[in-house]
């Protein structure tokens, strides 16, 4: 017996952290009268996989918008509050790796006075865990003794995984955009290239920053700047025959104004999680069945698992109606996808994943007062798949490349650009013959040319093994192309 190793998913995590606190004040931000919104970014920090469990941990930083009786217009405050998670994995070996991801699913923030807030966020953690899996195969010498149906099956093997982390420091010339309060900024990477080097890969994306701000009468403005990044990984195994999917993860960004009479510059300073998955995908021979022409033969099968990884990068187009009570004017609208599911559709043969864009609407009413609403926005996305799979786990985000808000009679009308990025993975279970063993018979000797009726459900294999003849002479004997046989056909056995 010989085996087949390769890096599969063996276990699929999602499980809830939370971050909740008091903030208070600094002494520079106004008394709070209303919260009128709230936004909350996670950041993880740290990942590892320690024995038989997976640790993640990070923060989130709240920025929280309010209305105050002691200033005019808009008023911001952020501030960061830890979360940690940890789970039980499925194998405890040295070579278990796993990659990590989180996203905010609910938040929340209120007054507790006008100087001290309480905000709470519940952290989604999604992580996928990989091992060593072994698939048992006949060996080479045990084949030899039999007449084999055999079928070539692809399968995918994870062979490294790399996370470095990458520091930014940048100043930023604003141009005309004269910040007075950033009351939000939303980050995106786009990737520009792959390079591999020597077993290592070279990744570089653009990372886009967009900023949302009041100028000092409160007319609120946005301003978007692309920065270049770039990152060398190491990547053992690595091949020219290998595929790589790359992430992006912000674990740390700070971005604050520096305004004179000669300059109007952002200073962001951010560290980024780059992380390189490298896949290849191989073909094995999985042996279905077998008989021995001199010999019993009885096979022992197991099902088998065979894991495919399917690279998505897909551009979406959505357009959605938002509706808002007693809307008179927009100030701001922050937009968020998340997918929440995916499932296997059999009638369109493929993927089904479904999802969320998380909305908070910040708005003007009829009477000129601030509202606040958040709303969710379904979606579904659908990615083709060849063949139907026993289970699947899909790693995909929704990047938005564009977005416009237009003021409609009732709300605001979304049209939303983004990239489905990331990959499927796929499990499909087939049964296979793990080992063969012989034991004598006694030897039946046909003198003459047999003839057979074929019966329903025959098939060429079928009457190989029930007259112990080898298949190819079979099928030259009897002008078959194909394992097919079609009901009532008189087949001619040779002596």
């Amino acid at each position: 017996m010989k085996t087949f190793t390769c890096n599969e998913l063996i276990q699929a995590l999602s499980g809830e952290a939370a971050a909740e606190g008091e903030i208070l004040l600094p002494d520079y931000c106004p008394t709070v009268m209303k919260v009128v919104g709230v936004t909350a970014t996670p950041f993880l920090r740290s990942q590892t996989v320690r024995g038989d469990r997976l640790y993640a941990d990070g923060n989130v930083e709240f920025r929280i918008v309010y209305i105050s009786d002691a200033a005019e217009g808009l008023q911001t405050v952020s501030h960061r509050l830890p979360f940690s998670y940890s789970a039980q994995v499925g194998a405890s070996e040295e070579n278990v790796f796993a990659t990590v991801s989180a996203s905010v699913e609910y938040r929340s923030a209120r007054a507790l006075s006008p100087q001290k807030l309480y905000a709470k966020a519940a952290v989604v953690i999604s992580a996928s865990v990989y091992a060593p899996v072994a698939t048992e195969l006949p060996d080479d010498e045990t084949k030899s003794r039999a007449e084999l149906l055999k079928t070539s099956v692809d399968v995918t093997d994870v062979v490294a995984s790399s996370t470095r982390t990458l520091r930014l420091t940048e100043d930023i010339d604003a141009g005309d955009a004269k910040v007075d309060k950033m009351l939000r900024f939303d980050v995106e990477f786009f990737e520009t290239e792959q390079k591999p080097v020597n077993k290592k890969l070279i990744v570089k994306a653009d990372m886009r920053l967009c900023l949302t701000y009041a100028d000092e009468s409160g007319k609120v403005g946005t301003f978007e700047t692309k920065i270049p990044v770039s990152q060398l990984l190491d990547l053992p195994g690595f091949d020219e025959n290998s595929e790589c999917l790359t992430r992006f993860d912000l674990s740390d960004i700070t971005v604050s104004t520096r305004r004179t009479e000669k300059e109007n510059v952002l200073s962001l300073d951010a560290e980024v999680n780059i992380t390189a998955e490298c896949f290849k995908n191989e073909k094995i021979e999985l042996v279905r069945d077998a008989f021995s022409l001199t010999e019993n033969a009885e096979c022992v099968t197991k099902p088998v698992n065979l894991q495919s990884v399917h690279k998505v990068n897909d551009t979406v187009e959505f357009k959605n109606d938002v509706e808002l009570s007693d809307f008179a004017e927009l100030v701001d609208a922050a937009v968020r996808p998340s997918v929440m599911s995916v499932s296997y559709d059999a009638e369109r043969g493929g993927a089904a994943s479904e999802g969320v864009f998380g909305c908070d609407i910040i708005y003007k009413n009829t009477d000129g007062e601030i509202c606040s609403v958040e709303k969710a926005v379904p979606f579904s996305i659908f990615t083709p798949l060849e063949t139907a799979p026993t289970s699947m786990k899909s790693n995909c985000r929704l990047v938005i490349t564009s977005i416009t808000k237009t003021p409609t009679a009732t709300g605001i009308e979304l049209r939303i650009s983004a990239l489905h990025v990331g990959s499927v993975i796929t499990v499909s279970t087939q049964t296979a013959v793990t080992d063969i063993t012989f034991t004598p018979c006694e030897k039946k000797k046909r003198g003459e040319l047999v003839s057979y009726m074929a019966e329903e459900g025959d098939s060429l294999w079928e009457i190989a093994k029930k007259f112990r003849v080898p298949p190819k002479k079979l099928a030259e004997l009897n002008g078959i192309d194909g394992d097919a046989v079609e009901q009532r056909r008189m087949i001619f056995i040779a002596p």
